[in-house]
């Protein structure tokens, strides 16, 4: 819920600016101690301190000659020096009615002089000081007092400073995790797209051996069972159950994060073909001509993460198979072939071309020629990511007659 400043009360916003920086209660920073131990030795002064001002107390971010950590906000000088923008200085506190009867100037750390440069920060609020202190009265000369002037401002500098590069981070974790989500979503809708296709690759062989369980049991029946067919009978129903295992080990790949995998070697022709075990029926169910040869160039061996290669493909694969939906001779290729910069997956098919400025956009999330609801326009921006994560790339083919992309995954 986002809160109106206008509505706040100065010392409430002051408060909220203090707390946005996330320093209260944080640990030493070396920057800091290094800035109190400077304003120290240089003013020849036994205490210096970053002190910032919340609703009950003072904190010290950083502290050179003093043992506490913090003191109350009652009996504290730094609260009276953020209430002015220029240095507030007390050359003797036993001779200040404000402060004679302090905690802190009749007991530990017996205070007689203070001077504290305040710490405005770039929203105009004055969070706390960086101030020295000594149990002896004095005075700052000009020199002095402009000396902790420009050192309060380099403290006030490294706040703003971390401040921003916390919040960069932070922004870049969470771009991170929308990119991590977006990833997600596009995988779940490939999912989803694959789903009628892995249910006929498993529901076609399951009803073969249902059909080669009822012949078995024929063969059995009789009074003679011919050895060699129930050996053929029970070859088939083992192929039929390797095929089903096959797609399930498939699938268990595909749906986990691949992100975390070891890079490794792998065979080309074997990621092919365990990508194709989700889709091949449904493309063959449609009619649609699938051109693609187990042949020695699939032997290529590559580095990558072999899981994410199979994301690629298979989103490559699931759009080819919408593009031709309603061409009159469907037709989804793919070649593999060594390239110049590595091995080359390309997937073709003769749906509509790409052309003009669909092709510059292409790449881009939630870019999509689909139809409506017939898309995430997620999938092509995931997959160049998961191929440029892999060392490689995911182009399109602009100087192909038909639609053409091509993987580039780096050879062994």
């Amino acid at each position: 819920m986002l809160v109106n400043n206008n509505y706040l009360t100065p010392e409430t916003a002051r408060l909220n600016d203090l707390r946005s920086y996330r320093l209260l209660d944080s640990e030493a920073e070396a920057t800091f101690d290094e800035l109190t131990q400077l304003v120290a030795e240089c003013l020849r002064v036994p205490v210096a301190l970053v002190s910032l001002v919340d609703e009950t107390r003072q904190w010290f971010k950083s502290k050179y000659g003093i043992d506490v950590n913090e003191t109350p906000r009652e009996h504290s000088f730094c609260a009276h020096a953020i209430q002015g923008s220029e240095i507030f200085i007390i050359p003797d506190a036993q001779k200040d009615q404000r402060f004679a009867n302090n905690p802190l100037v009749v007991g530990y750390p017996h205070i007689r002089f203070y001077a504290g440069a305040p710490l405005e920060t770039a929203q105009g609020f004055r969070i706390g000081t960086l101030c020295v202190i000594d149990s002896k009265a004095r005075e700052l000369d000009v020199t002095q007092q402009r000396l902790l002037k420009i050192l309060s401002r380099q403290v006030i500098s490294h706040i703003e400073r971390a401040k921003v590069q916390r919040e960069r981070a932070e922004l870049k974790s969470i771009a991170e995790n929308q990119r991590l989500q977006i990833a997600e979503t596009s995988k779940l809708a490939a999912l989803g797209e694959m789903a009628a296709g892995i249910a006929h690759e498993i529901n076609n062989p399951l009803a073969i051996m249902q059909a080669k369980v009822a012949t078995l049991n024929r063969l059995v029946k009789t009074s003679h069972p011919d050895p060699d067919q129930i050996i053929v009978q029970t070859t088939s129903l083992e192929n039929m159950i390797v095929r089903i295992s096959k797609i399930v080990k498939g699938l268990k790949s595909f749906a986990r994060e691949g992100s975390l995998d070891q890079v490794q070697e792998f065979t080309i022709g074997d990621t092919v073909s365990d990508t194709l075990a989700f889709c091949r029926a449904r493309i063959h169910a449609r009619g649609i001509r699938l051109e693609y040869e187990a042949a020695a160039q699939s032997q290529l061996r590559a580095r990558g993460r072999p899981v994410q290669i199979s994301q690629i493909l298979l989103n490559l694969l699931n759009n080819a198979y919408d593009a031709t939906e309603t061409h009159t001779d469907p037709y989804i290729g793919i070649d593999v072939y060594q390239g110049v910069d590595g091995v080359e997956i390309a997937v073709t098919n003769s749906g509509p071309l790409i052309e003009g400025v669909n092709q510059n956009r292409i790449f881009e999330p939630f870019f999509t020629t689909k139809g409506i609801g017939k898309g995430t326009g997620l999938g092509l921006s995931v997959s160049k990511g998961l191929a440029e994560a892999n060392g490689g790339r995911l182009v399109l083919d602009s100087t192909s007659s038909r639609t053409r992309f091509v993987l580039t995954i780096p050879a062994i």
